[in-house]
């Protein structure tokens, strides 16, 4: 069972990496009770989003960097990526897409003949993609791990699981728990977030 609410709402943190054998939370805001007893992850756990076929990190650098969504291939801003190294993928001006942030603040997309929207799967998830203001395109592909590790959890439960996302954005890691068999309920401050959701749904 799938519920969407676009409320305000007030949530709690736990401290990560910490489980109490009775609430476990990824995101900082996707939650559900589990009975069973877990140790402390190892802070040299590395998670691998490994069933992603429309998706691709494929260079980074100079303060960008260059992803396939599907078929279409996007520049976008990241400050994290401060080395610069040599552009050699073809794509980095053969694009379909690119954020430029402007001096004033914010900043726009230069789309060429990128569509408003797209489909693009991960496993058996399929979701929505669409450029939108501040470089977004409504899904982060590295949470992913968190997905897997959500639906892994709620598939070997035992039980009925119920899952309360809060701050759920388009709704991945709600559409995740769902397909594992959880009843979720979907939660976000902003309705075209909600509608969003219910599209990936």
């Amino acid at each position: 069972m799938l519920s969407f609410f676009p409320l305000r709402v007030v949530a709690f943190f736990l401290t990560a990496g910490r489980f109490d054998g009775k609430i476990y939370s990824i995101m900082g805001g996707l939650c559900c009770p589990i009975q069973k007893q877990y140790s402390r992850i190892s802070e040299k756990t590395m998670w691998i989003a490994d069933k992603w076929q429309d998706f691709e990190l494929i260079d980074c650098s100079k303060g960008e960097k260059l992803e396939r969504w599907g078929k279409y291939y996007l520049v976008r801003r990241d400050p994290q990526a401060i080395w610069e190294t040599p552009r050699r993928s073809a794509h980095w001006n053969d694009r379909n897409g690119r954020y430029r942030r402007s001096e004033s603040g914010g900043g726009s997309w230069e789309k060429g003949n990128l569509p408003q929207q797209w489909k693009i799967r991960y496993g058996e998830l399929t979701f929505q993609v669409r450029p939108m203001n501040f470089k977004h395109t409504g899904l982060f592909p590295e949470q992913a791990t968190n997905w897997d590790w959500a639906a892994e959890q709620i598939r070997g439960a035992g039980r009925k699981i119920s899952v309360l996302n809060l701050f759920a954005y388009t709704g991945a890691a709600t559409c995740a728990c769902a397909k594992a068999g959880a009843s979720v309920c979907h939660v976000d401050a902003a309705k075209g977030m909600v509608s969003w959701g219910k599209e990936n749904a």
